[in-house]
């Protein structure tokens, strides 16, 4: 895991509300090695759903780089920008973010036709990957239709569907009971160790932190431990 993957160098973030302005990251450093899960713990407010964010490149740091395998994101056009996220990042959230209208395979299928896949192929690609987080009986259900972990497992197999080398996953045990939030920890534990997928984790819940390789805390927009 001697590669970096990932660099945050000296990253700010401020908000504008009214008059006032808001300082959410101040000075970030983060480095991550391929093939490494690394636990981003903090307090709700401490900024870390935001780096996330940048690092995701959905956001734009006022200040600082985000740099992804030797390129300067930066310097990176938008178009640029979305064609790298849609190859290389996924995304798992705490809320699921699935399309309500469409069926459970309909949502994985159209993150993959999304990259340039043909229908057949994104259709196969998503009927493998709901079977392997154990949904091969749930293609056909909407979202409203499934529980929690189940509604998690669909995000988590959406995640994968372009064969990302980084997993950019926020609170994904937070909306759930500790019994099924075990269940998609273990699930984040085999990506990484089957599959070496290299994963971001945010989380509040240091039990779930400790099950990363490193743990790395942020507290008022600062790294204090890395």
């Amino acid at each position: 895991m001697s590669d970096k993957i990932l660099k945050v160098i000296d990253v700010i973030r401020t908000y504008k509300l009214s008059r006032r302005s808001i300082p959410v990251l101040k000075g970030i450093e983060l480095e991550v090695s391929e093939g490494e899960w690394v636990a981003l713990l903090g307090a709700s407010g401490s900024g870390k759903t935001t780096l996330l964010n940048l690092i995701g490149l959905l956001e734009k740091p006022d200040g600082g780089k985000i740099i992804y395998k030797e390129k300067d994101c930066s310097k990176l056009s938008k178009s640029a920008l979305t064609v790298l996220r849609r190859k290389n990042i996924g995304f798992v959230f705490q809320f699921y973010h699935l399309l309500p209208e469409l069926t459970v395979l309909e949502n994985i299928k159209v993150a993959a036709m999304l990259n340039g896949k043909i229908t057949k192929d994104a259709a196969d690609r998503s009927k493998e990957l709901l079977s392997y987080v154990g949904l091969e009986d749930r293609f056909l259900h909407k979202p409203g239709e499934l529980s929690g972990g189940e509604q998690q497992r669909a995000a988590i197999a959406r995640s994968l569907i372009n064969d990302p080398e980084l997993i950019l996953a926020d609170e994904p045990t937070g909306n759930l009971d500790s019994e099924t939030g075990e269940e998609i920890i273990n699930l984040f534990e085999e990506l990484n160790k089957k599959h070496s997928k290299t994963i971001l984790m945010v989380t509040h819940d240091k039990e779930v932190a400790e099950r990363a390789n490193r743990i790395t805390v942020i507290k008022d927009g600062k790294i204090i431990d890395a």
